[in-house]
């Protein structure tokens, strides 16, 4: 029984809109949906909500917003990752630079000692 009295009023306000803006004969608007809400409250013997002042945004305001929050994030999220590499080129050249400098050291130890077995073998004149 519900549903044919919200289908009467629905019917009843599509006509009146009709009559009043035939451009646009297949939707309530605002005004007619408010009223749809607040027969269907009295109805169902409910509160009814109370309207806001809120500014409503439309399908094309509201996807700029995503897409405008969406680079948001991804320029964080690039700003971020180009940091951690940074981090991690700094690391990779720090641990270069120790490897270079253990080779450098093992080279040096490594002449030292065939300078001293050329001395001992000088002094000895055996060969090895």
């Amino acid at each position: 029984m519900l549903i044919a009295i919200l289908r009467i009023i629905s019917l009843t306000l599509k006509t009146k809109k009709h009559e009043e803006d035939e451009e646009n004969a297949y939707g309530l608007g605002v005004e007619g949906m408010m009223a749809m809400q607040t027969i269907t409250a009295e109805i169902l013997q409910m509160d009814r909500g109370v309207s806001s002042d809120k500014q409503h945004l439309t399908a094309q305001q509201y996807k700029s917003f995503a897409e405008k929050a969406k680079l948001k994030q991804l320029e964080e999220e690039r700003i971020r990752k180009e940091k951690q590499m940074k981090e991690e080129l700094e690391h990779l050249k720090v641990s270069k630079a120790r490897k270079e400098a253990a080779i450098e050291s093992a080279k040096t130890i490594s002449d030292g000692i065939k300078g001293f077995f050329g001395q001992f073998q000088g002094q000895t004149g055996k060969s090895p």
